[in-house]
Formats: C-alpha cells, structure tokens, sequence
C-alpha cells in the first residue's frame, strides 16, 4: 500500500520579516499546500494521507486556515488521520474541534494508542493534548498483528528524554509496527529499527533562515520489513544560505554569483547571502539588486587586508610568496586557507599574538 505522510506546515505562524501584505499572500500560499498534498496522493495513486500535526502554529490560528484545511481534505475520498502536535495539541478549544471534518478525516484526539482498522492496513495514532508533554506513548505498545501492515502515526522526538512525546528506538523496534509517520523534527529523515520504517516528514515548507534544504511531502510505500519512503517537494518557501568572494567584484558580478547557486524561484526564497574576501562591493546596493527575494539577510564577513611588513627581512620574503600562490590560486576555499596562513604567520614572525579563532 501506498500513502503520503506531512505535516509541521505551522499554518499562520508569525511571519515577521514580511509586510503585511507579503505576509498575508504568504498565508494564503501556505494554505493550498494542503491541496498540493492531496492532489500528490492522488497523482500517486495513494491509499491514505497522514498529517503528523502542527498543521496549525497555535490553538487559535485564522478560522481561515482551518476552513482551507477541512475544505482540502473533504475533496477526497481517500481516509485522512491526523495527529495533534505540540503547537495544536487536541483540546476542547483545538482548531481540530472549531468545525466539522468530513467523515473520510480521522483526528486522534488522546495520548493513549487509539487504532483504526481499514481493509487495507491498521493505524494506530496518538495525540498531543498539552503543549509540552513528556510523556512515551509506545512504552510496553505492541500492534495486533496479523496479515495488514501496521503504522503508528504521532509527534514527537526520536529520543528517551525531553520535554515532548518521547519515542526512543527500541520503542519502536519492540512495537512490532511495520511503519511510523513521525512528525515534530523539522528535517526530513529515514531510519529502521527492527522492521519499523521510522520517517520523519519533517516541515512542509520553511520557517525561517535555520531551515534549509528541500521540503515537501513524503510518499511511502509500506510492507511488512521491506518499507521504503521518499521526499516530494511541494510548492512552498525556502531557506538558503549561500556564498560568495568579493575580491574585486562589483554588486551585478555578486548577484550573478548568488542567484546561480539558488535553485528556487526568488519569491519563495528566504536566501541568507554571505560574503567574504576583500570588501569592494556595496552591500546595500547588492541588498536592493536582490530584492525580489521573499527575504534577503547579507552576512558581511569581508575584511581589510592585513598590513604588510616593509623592508627585506623574513616577513616580507613570506607575505610576497603567500601573495603570489593566492593570486595563482583559482579555487576560493584554498585562497581563503592561504590569506589565514599569512595572517597566522605574520604573527609568529613578528611574535605577536594570533588571531582569534585559532584555537591555540
């Protein structure tokens, strides 16, 4: 069987970088991610979606949001389960209890094991009911058994400790589940304890400039001990940090630079651009030419040359070889190996202390 697991979309968390207005497009884009994610189980020909919570930021995001979420998944016949996260655990005042789902959604609504039978495979799912919440759901758990695979579906850390559910491997390995749909962690993973497939979907798309990399929904297919699953990316924002040198360059020669080492459109981009090198360019000006990006953060890391020594001593002998092999020198990493070597051994040379950073 086939499904396809997602969640930590955080609908409505606090967008502060933005304008109001950029803000309020960005929401509206988040929420049809919703129906990206059901039109991927259709296009893959899915037989149940699973939502690893935090679908919502908080108990009391828009009634917009909810209403796009319970409008999504009504507008498909395939079953829905979905279980609470820390940020919208179940409550009588959850978002989860603001309407009525349509009777294909399956919200868990306790922390304690609640399974559900379908012809096809048997879930057992598990709710957060308070924002933090220590607490091992799969401690002494074991699935039925029998000829239908087994999936768990819950939010929480893949650890024996800390303040959220707590699901430690051997948990997992001992519960006799052919596949957990995990949420909470925001980096998508994949590991194996015992037969169990443990897949962190991670977020849907990005938070915020500590979340890089690709993000998506994942497709799964579950059997008993040969379980496999993959990330598909849907449409949404993401964070990239990425680099350039100066030494020399202009700001069009710099934005070239950072636009061809980022592989998505600019409006849906938060790109953290740091440089380093020689200062020449004018980040303000480089600020404005990248402009269109959903956000733009410039790390300065340039810096002035260090002076060199005068006359035809020692240290004048180095600073003129460490100046010719980095002129020589093409490959930007090793440039930057050789401007710390000169900094480093003018120091020694001249006995004075090292730079910070040095670790001595």
């Amino acid at each position: 069987m086939r499904i396809v697991q997602f969640g930590d979309l955080h609908l409505d968390a606090p967008l502060e970088r933005l304008s109001k207005n950029a803000a309020v497009r960005r929401r509206t884009l988040s929420r049809r991610l919703i129906s990206d994610a059901v039109a991927l189980a259709h296009r893959t020909s899915a037989d149940m979606i699973i939502c690893t919570g935090d679908l919502f930021d908080s108990e009391t995001p828009y009634y917009d949001s909810v209403l796009a979420a319970a409008e999504s998944f009504s507008k498909t016949s395939l079953p829905v389960f979905i279980a609470p996260g820390n940020h919208d655990p179940y409550t009588a005042a959850s978002p989860y209890a603001a309407v009525e789902w349509s009777p294909n959604v399956h919200i868990f609504t306790s922390p304690l094991p609640e399974t559900v039978e379908l012809p096809f495979a048997r879930v057992t799912g598990f709710a957060n009911t308070e924002k933090r919440q220590s607490l091992r759901p799969l401690r002494n758990f074991r699935v039925k058994g029998g000829d239908l695979p087994e999936i768990l579906v819950l939010h929480g850390e893949l650890s024996s400790s800390g303040d959220y559910f707590r699901i430690p491997p051997e948990d997992l390995s001992a519960s006799g589940a052919d596949y957990a749909a995990l949420g909470h962690i925001h980096i998508h993973s994949v590991s194996r304890f015992g037969k169990c497939l443990a897949v962190m979907n991670g977020s849907a798309e990005s938070r915020g400039f500590g979340e890089p990399g690709e993000k998506g929904a994942v497709v799964a297919e579950i059997s008993p001990g040969a379980s496999r699953a993959e990330l598909v990316p849907l449409d949404g924002i993401r964070s990239i940090c990425v680099s350039a040198e100066d030494g020399g360059k202009n700001e069009a020669e710099l934005e070239k630079i950072l636009r061809a080492r980022c592989p998505w459109a600019p409006e849906r981009t938060m790109l953290s651009a740091e440089l380093t090198g020689r200062p020449h360019a004018d980040a303000s000006l480089l600020s404005e030419r990248l402009s269109d990006f959903l956000c733009l953060r410039i790390i300065d890391r340039r810096s002035e040359p260090p002076e060199l020594p005068r006359g035809r001593g020692l240290p004048t002998l180095f600073c003129r070889r460490i100046s010719e092999l980095t002129a020589m020198e093409n490959d930007p990493e090793k440039q930057k190996l050789l401007r710390s070597a000169l900094e480093y051994g003018l120091s020694a040379l001249e006995n004075r202390e090292q730079p910070r950073g040095s670790g001595k």
